[in-house]
């Protein structure tokens, strides 16, 4: 009985000890952190930094934050740590470039796996195309006006998850349909998306920090549901995806079907991404070290990420063609002249005033406003215009500890007058 008080106590003493010098690295950090001297806002809150002011200026933040101090700057996370903003192009191309150093953090991929999975997706059918049609026209002549108010985000968000669906895994989630139709995918799926991250923050940082302390909320258990249903429709559709290709692939091998026949089965004629992927990875020649597991093919379903950026880039193209009533007519001549109403993809490539406006409006509204890094080690970031830190110092590079976070933030960058 003494042994084992005295182990206990020993074990104590140890943790305690542990959470001590965590402690005081988590104290002393803001006065070791070699991003200290740089100009930047005043600390606001010990815990959250900064952090609780991004949802207050709808991702106008780093916009203010660098036409306040300079194209160079830091700001607070997580318990007073030091995060790199810049627009600095020959900094941020040291970031992009040297992903051996530069790499996305723990935190940012707990929240993905909390909320997101590891899922991804984009494009689009007939059927929908002449759905979204007959809807918008029944709505617009039901108004007795000559203009009409419609939500066009909640009907983009549905035709893109179709789109997606058919282009990602030749699968239809029927979104448009009635709700009696709308198939089980859809609705797990559909359940995902209500758990708003918002739903979580209450946890989230306590969760990161203290993973003994995680008790999973309703949100939590709705989104692990969600998730969950959806592996198992994805691993359903990606058994009967290799079933089709491997007997394809084998009527091909017994010279029963031709490459450039007419009766190619769907199997080989199918282009969505899943079927590709599955083609691939079936392949003879492919060392077994390259092949993808189940799982690995799963996770590249194409869902949850494309659907919300292909959404979120359409509707701000609308937004900026109803502002702008001589574009708008210029982009809808240009179409006009098109000989089908179904173009191919290289005949809408090769439209020059649809290309300006689909990447001025990437340019405008990128759907991802920023990405953030993590310093995997040491490192130094040269920059193309000089900083001058709160001492009056001029510095032609920064100096970057191993855990340092850096933001790129490519909506403020686009905007920018400085990188222009």
């Amino acid at each position: 009985m003494f042994i084992f008080f005295k182990l206990l106590l020993s074990l104590g003493t140890a943790v305690t000890a542990f959470l001590l010098w965590r402690l005081f690295a988590i104290l002393t950090r803001p006065y070791k952190s070699t991003l200290r001297n740089l100009p930047g806002p005043p600390p606001l809150h010990w815990l959250y930094g900064h952090l609780r002011e991004f949802s207050s200026y709808d991702n106008a933040l780093h916009e203010i934050w660098i036409e306040m101090y300079g194209i160079t700057t830091k700001y607070k996370g997580l318990l007073g740590s030091d995060t790199l903003l810049t627009t600095d192009t020959r900094a941020i191309s040291r970031i992009i470039n040297r992903t051996d150093i530069y790499q996305k953090s723990d935190y940012n991929r707990f929240l993905t796996s909390i909320v997101l999975g590891n899922n991804i997706v984009t494009l689009e059918g007939e059927e929908h195309r002449w759905q979204v049609r007959d809807i918008w026209i029944s709505r617009i002549s039901g108004g007795g006006k000559d203009t009409a108010r419609i939500d066009t985000y909640s009907e983009l968000l549905k035709v893109t998850l179709d789109v997606i669906g058919l282009a990602g895994f030749n699968y239809d989630f029927k979104s448009l349909s009635s709700s009696e139709q709308v198939d089980s995918l859809h609705k797990a799926y559909s359940d995902l998306r209500r758990q708003s991250i918002s739903g979580l923050k209450i946890y989230l940082i306590s969760w990161y920090l203290f993973p003994l302390l995680r008790k999973p909320s309703a949100v939590q258990r709705a989104t692990d549901k969600a998730i969950s249903e959806m592996r198992m429709i994805g691993t359903r559709l990606l058994a009967d995806m290799k079933r089709d290709v491997m007997e394809a692939q084998k009527a091909q091998a017994a010279h029963t079907i031709r490459l450039d026949d007419n009766a190619t089965p769907d199997a080989l004629q199918n282009r969505a991404l899943l079927t590709l992927l599955v083609q691939a990875n079936t392949r003879t020649d492919l060392p077994e070290s390259q092949r993808l597991s189940d799982n690995d093919v799963i996770d590249r379903d194409f869902l949850v990420a494309g659907h919300e950026t292909t959404s979120n880039a359409t509707a701000w193209s609308l937004h900026a063609l109803s502002q702008a009533p001589e574009v708008q007519q210029k982009l809808r001549d240009e179409l006009w002249a098109l000989p089908s109403d179904n173009p191919t993809m290289d005949e809408l490539q090769a439209l020059p005033y649809l290309d300006m406006v689909v990447r001025e409006t990437l340019r405008m509204y990128t759907p991802v406003p920023y990405i953030q890094r993590i310093a995997t080690k040491d490192d130094v970031i040269p920059l193309e215009t000089p900083v001058t830190d709160i001492h009056g110092k001029i510095h032609r590079e920064i100096r970057m500890s191993k855990g340092t976070a850096v933001d790129v933030p490519i909506l403020a960058l686009n905007r920018s007058k400085h990188s222009c």
